[in-house]
């Protein structure tokens, strides 16, 4: 079988080295002729992603039988179009737009039934200060295009609005309440499946950046049967099946759960690739490629332990020396650590996705939480950092 990947970063090389691993000839296109994941492909193909008409037509000439699932954002527009013109299972030209339009995403989901939260639109920052004058604060307030908490901000009282917007689509949107959790599921044949549930420590105002996670079965947690409704109800705006998903929700204090965003295709930041299959004692993605897109025989997944993920705490300043984290691993047979710093790299506040994952990151087999927090706090201290 023949695949394509729309994508050979970082992100999508574990993804693309699981169908070459599964037998399948992989094409890769990227944008940058370095990219990570060029290697892992049989053949790679420099080509501007963006470029649904130049893409195509390479696809159209390769024919593929399957896309790549991997983490994508503005490309994932370039994958449905491909998708819809050569007829292929996964995502839709129209569930992409939807999924990088976060104004039309909500009005489709909200006609749908989805419980989502109040949003205006705002052009500038005096639409900004009207806007927060009907819906109060806190609020959010995020770029219209994209997915992700990228340029997300979480302003709390009036003194914190920005005095200018750069550029003319923002969403200034009302703040919900309660914990935050981040959702791992997969759409064959029109049905939800839950693959995690993680329960997310986020970094302190403005910023809305997931730090750690803690995942337990799906099926024992008491907000699973909502959280697959608002994703079924999602599905049928979108149109969309045979996919990985991800999703941000919110659960309130009185356990009522509402969507934030959502999109058709698997998470990044090394939780497909590093986090799930620690839960599952198997590869997610390999299951799914296999299985949906390949049309392969696996054995069905099944969660089988609790896991905590985070990104390393480690303080901004400058790395004075390569971290050794052999003590603690050595200690504890229940973490991995992947963390590539080197002395003389400069670390700014962790505050987004980038600086996230610049620090690396550690998986636990457990269930407690405060216990994950604290052997990543103690990996963070064995980096050694100076003040600059």
């Amino acid at each position: 079988m023949r695949a394509l990947a729309i994508g050979a970063g970082r992100e999508q090389a574990d993804p693309i080295a699981i169908a070459r691993a599964l037998g399948a000839e992989v094409l890769a296109l990227d944008g940058r002729a370095d990219a990570e994941g060029a290697g892992a492909a049989s053949s790679f193909a420099h080509v501007d992603l963006m470029d649904a008409e130049a893409v195509l037509k390479i696809a159209a000439e390769f024919r593929p039988d399957f896309l790549v699932p991997a983490p994508l954002a503005r490309p994932l527009i370039t994958a449905g179009i491909v998708n819809d013109a050569l007829g292929l299972k996964g995502v839709t030209g129209h569930a992409a737009r939807l999924a990088n339009d976060k104004q039309a995403m909500r009005e489709a989901f909200v006609g749908a039934g989805v419980p989502m939260a109040r949003q205006i639109s705002v052009g500038d920052a005096a639409g900004l200060r009207a806007a927060a004058e009907m819906l109060g604060f806190p609020l959010i307030v995020k770029p219209r295009s994209g997915s992700g908490s990228r340029g997300v901000a979480l302003v709390e009282r009036e003194g914190e609005l920005p005095a200018t917007l750069q550029g003319a689509d923002w969403l200034a949107e009302e703040a919900l309440t309660g914990r935050e959790i981040g959702v791992d599921g997969a759409v064959i044949g029109g049905e939800v499946r839950l693959l995690s549930i993680r329960w997310k420590m986020l970094t302190p105002a403005p910023h809305r950046q997931a730090i750690s996670y803690l995942a337990r079965d799906p099926a024992g947690e008491a907000v699973s049967p909502p959280v697959a409704t608002i994703a079924a109800k999602a599905f049928k705006a979108l149109r969309c099946d045979n996919v990985l998903f991800h999703a941000d929700m919110m659960v309130s204090e009185a356990g009522e759960v509402s969507l934030i965003e959502l999109a058709p295709r698997p998470s990044g930041h090394a939780i497909h690739s590093a986090f799930l299959p620690l839960c599952y004692g198997q590869n997610v993605m390999e299951s799914f490629i296999s299985l949906v897109l390949m049309g392969q025989v696996m054995a069905p997944l099944a969660f089988q332990r609790p896991a905590f993920f985070s990104f390393l705490p480690v303080p901004p300043g400058r790395v004075t020396a390569v971290p050794d984290f052999a003590g603690p691993i050595a200690e504890d047979g229940r973490i991995a650590v992947k963390c590539a710093l080197n002395a003389g790299d400069r670390l700014g506040p962790l505050i987004d996705g980038a600086s996230a994952l610049q620090r690396g990151f550690m998986v636990m087999l457990t269930g407690d939480e405060l216990e994950g927090m604290r052997m990543a706090g103690r990996l963070a201290a064995a980096v050694p950092v100076e003040a600059i």
